[in-house]
C-alpha cells in the first residue's frame, strides 16, 4: 500500500476542514477495500472489535452527527450496537454504505449558511456548531484511522496512508 499524505491546503476554514475529513474518510477505505472477507471480519485486538465493524461503526457515527445532531432528523439515534456487522452483509456493502453516509454528510454541510451554526438538536445536554461536529468527525475518523492501521499491518503486513 503506497503512503499518501495528509493534504496541503492553502485557503479557508470549510475547505481545509473538509478536505482532511474527505482525507481521512479515504484511509478508512484504502485499508478495507482490498480485504477478504475472512480478513475484515477478523478480530485482531482483545476487545474483539473488527475492521468491517469499524467501517458500520463510522458509518453509524456519521449518521448520527450529521443527520440527527446538526439536521434534527428523526430516527437515527445511536446505536449502541454500531460494531456489530451481521453475517449476510458484505465488506463491499458496508464500503458503500460508509461512502454514501458521507456524501448525505457533505450535502448537509454544503447547504448549511456557516460553521457557526447551532446545530438542531443537543446532545448531552449540549447545543454544539456544525463547526464542532465537523471537528469531531474529524477527531472521531482520525482516531479510528488509527486502529485501521494496526489491525491492518497485523493482518497482512500492510502499512502506509
Amino acid at each position: 500500500m503506497t503512503d499518501r499524505r495528509a493534504p496541503f491546503i492553502v485557503g479557508d476554514e470549510r475547505t481545509t476542514l473538509l478536505s482532511f475529513l474527505t482525507y481521512l474518510r479515504q484511509s478508512i477505505i484504502r485499508k478495507v477495500e482490498d480485504l477478504t472477507e475472512e480478513e475484515a471480519r477478523r478480530p485482531i485486538t482483545p476487545s474483539g472489535w473488527t475492521l468491517a465493524g469499524l467501517l458500520k461503526h463510522l458509518t453509524v457515527s456519521e449518521r448520527y452527527w450529521f443527520r440527527h445532531v446538526w439536521a434534527g432528523e428523526p430516527g437515527i439515534g445511536w446505536d449502541r450496537h454500531s460494531w456489530d456487522v451481521p453475517g449476510h452483509v458484505t465488506v463491499d456493502q458496508l464500503i458503500d454504505d460508509y461512502r454514501e453516509s458521507w456524501k448525505e454528510s457533505d450535502r448537509l454541510v454544503e447547504a448549511a449558511p456557516n460553521f457557526d451554526a447551532s446545530c438542531a438538536e443537543e446532545h448531552r445536554n449540549h447545543r454544539m456548531s456544525l463547526r464542532w461536529v465537523i471537528v469531531h468527525m474529524i477527531e472521531e475518523t482520525a482516531r479510528h484511522a488509527g486502529h485501521a492501521d494496526i489491525n491492518r499491518e497485523l493482518i497482512d503486513g500492510s502499512t502506509g496512508r
